[in-house]
C-alpha cells in the first residue's frame, strides 16, 4: 500500500523503488546511501506536524502534505545537490513553524531535464551492484597480496 500511495505522488516528489525488483541507477544508488529513510525520518523530528508515524485513515492525504511541505522540499532539493557533489551551504531549512506549510515548488529538482538523463545512466539491480563491489574488493585483495609477496 504505502509504495503505491508514493508512486501516485509523482517520481517529482517520491522516489520508490523495490530493492528486489526494480532496476537501480548508480545515481539512485548514491541517494539511497546518502538519504535514505532513516536520515529522513530524524530529519523530520524538527518538524512535529510532519514526523511520526502517518496514520492508516486518509493515509494518502497524509503523505501528500508531508511530501509536498516546505521542509521536504529543502531535504529533497540538499540530498540532490550532496548526490552531485554540490556545495550545501547556501541551503536554508525552513523554520520548524513553516516546515510543514506546502512548498511553492512542490518539485524541489535541481534540473528536471538534467536529472532524467543522469539516472539513467548505468542502471543495474541492487544485487548486481553488490556483486560488483565485492568482486571490486576480492580483485583488489589478490592485488595487494600479490604485491606484497613479489616485495618480500
Amino acid at each position: 500500500d504505502c509504495a503505491g500511495v508514493h508512486r501516485g505522488l509523482g517520481v517529482h516528489v517520491s522516489f520508490v523503488r523495490s530493492a528486489q525488483l526494480d532496476r537501480w541507477s548508480a545515481p539512485q544508488l548514491q541517494r539511497m546511501k546518502l538519504g535514505g529513510g532513516a536520515r529522513f525520518a530524524t530529519f523530520l523530528e524538527s518538524y512535529p506536524q510532519l514526523s511520526g508515524v502517518l496514520p492508516e485513515l486518509g493515509l494518502g492525504d497524509a503523505v501528500r502534505r508531508r511530501y509536498s511541505s516546505r521542509a521536504v522540499a529543502f531535504y529533497r532539493r540538499r540530498l540532490e545537490a550532496e548526490c552531485r557533489g554540490l556545495p550545501t551551504e547556501g541551503f536554508a531549512a525552513p523554520g520548524t513553524k513553516e516546515g510543514h506549510l506546502p512548498d511553492s515548488d512542490a518539485q524541489g529538482e535541481v534540473d528536471t531535464a538534467d536529472r532524467a538523463a543522469w539516472e539513467h545512466e548505468s542502471v543495474t539491480t541492487l544485487g548486481d551492484a553488490r556483486e560488483a563491489l565485492e568482486a571490486q574488493f576480492h580483485e583488489s585483495q589478490q592485488r595487494l597480496t600479490e604485491a606484497l609477496y613479489a616485495s618480500g
